[in-house]
């Protein structure tokens, strides 16, 4: 069975994509997730471009299609009475609150008894915060964009080339799916361990202590020798064959780091020089070995240099473009991508699971519509009667 999660519910309150991803994680393992939306508008990361045919629309983000794979969504404005009231009701019977909106919080602007309400009604809830900085330190209430969480994270300082300013990052990857991926983590652990208290818990997640926590190297390197690494461009200073080289149809990476390995690749390229010789010569030298491996490199395609340096048992890898990587062997041996029919969006290919259970990963599900689940989720599951939907509706409870 791949529904590993199946017997855990879990409620998520989502306008950014950290929470998002990390309800979608959830949700691919087979938890029932519900996303509780605003009425008529949705969450705000079903506004996250790229659009279908470039034209923004509900049910046209693809962030959204993507985060909200097998979800189920539920409208509803938490902050009416009768709001809060379903609200009370549906974290009654969950396990997890997913929630960077801040509705469940003591400091929220609603009635402040409603935490000590639920905590009441469901003491095993784990409660997840996604934040951009750590409640209780000074930065708790600022805000930050994608951008500065990567460079006040520490992973700008580390891209570029060392006498020039940092490089921007791939900022959305990091700032947003990284963090998901830890609360997701945590919210497991704490699950666990409701179940065997009977007590949840409330985890902070920030998103700035979460790239700190996942920059490893680095800052290992800093606490253990008290040099700080500086940025290394395409290359680490004096490794000769620890870098990018260009090819034919575009680049590869060499991790050539011992003697035998950098011997290996020589040998590959046909470079025979006695000014190469040793390692301290080669890194006397590491401008000019690097010509030298290019007048190889350049005259091959990626694939033929990715090919024989495995053969050689020689690190090298290929610079893939995100256009080529649905084309690779290895991904569509594995099956990566996965075709996802929606009603709006058509039959559309989503990134899938990274790791599988006996050969197997959870069958995907598309993203929810507006609202689809609201009727099924008031009328079957928290026993409403039928006809008190339309009176909320029209109150804009739901």
């Amino acid at each position: 069975m791949t529904d590993v999660l199946r017997d855990i519910r879990v409620v998520e309150f989502s306008d950014g994509c950290s929470a998002a991803f990390c309800g979608r994680l959830f949700a691919r393992l087979g938890a029932d997730v519900v996303m509780v939306e605003r009425p008529r508008i949705g969450s705000a990361v079903r506004w996250e471009p790229p659009f279908l045919d470039d034209r923004a629309g509900v049910e046209r983000g693809g962030i959204f299609m993507f985060t909200a794979s097998g979800k189920r969504s539920l409208t509803l404005d938490p902050a009416s009475p009768d709001g809060a009231a379903i609200l009370e009701r549906l974290l009654e019977r969950a396990d997890v609150l997913i929630d960077d909106r801040g509705v469940s919080a003591s400091d929220a602007p609603h009635d402040a008894s409603r935490e000590a309400s639920i905590d009441r009604a469901n003491p095993r809830l784990t409660r997840l915060a996604f934040r951009h900085f750590t409640a209780g330190g000074p930065y708790e209430k600022w805000l930050a964009t994608e951008l500065q969480l990567a460079a006040l994270g520490g992973w700008m300082a580390q891209l570029g080339e060392p006498r020039r300013t940092p490089l921007v990052s791939n900022s959305r990857t990091m700032t947003a799916f990284v963090p998901g991926v830890i609360g997701a983590i945590t919210a497991l652990a704490a699950v666990r361990g409701a179940r065997q208290s009977g007590r949840g818990r409330r985890i902070d997640v920030a998103a700035q202590e979460a790239l700190l926590f996942t920059t490893r190297f680095n800052e290992t390197f800093l606490s253990y020798t008290g040099v700080e690494i500086k940025r290394a461009g395409d290359r680490y200073p004096a490794w000769a064959a620890y870098r990018t080289f260009k090819a034919a149809d575009g680049d590869v990476t060499a991790a050539a780091a011992t003697d035998a390995q950098i011997e290996k690749l020589m040998e590959v390229a046909g470079v025979d020089d006695p000014r190469f010789k040793t390692r301290p010569d080669r890194e006397a030298r590491v401008d000019e070995f690097g010509v030298e491996i290019s007048r190889w490199t350049t005259a091959h395609s990626r694939d033929e240099i990715f090919k024989r340096c495995q053969e050689a048992r020689v690190p090298m890898g290929k610079v893939n473009r995100i256009d080529e990587i649905a084309a690779m062997e290895q991904v569509k041996a594995r099956g990566f991508f996965e075709a996802i029919d929606h009603p709006i969006a058509g039959r559309r290919r989503f990134p899938g699971g990274p790791a599988k259970f006996g050969g197997q990963w959870p069958q995907a599900r598309r993203a929810p519509l507006l609202g689809e689940h609201t009727a099924e989720i008031l009328t079957g599951e928290l026993k409403y009667p039928a006809a008190e939907l339309a009176t909320l509706a029209e109150m804009g409870v739901i």
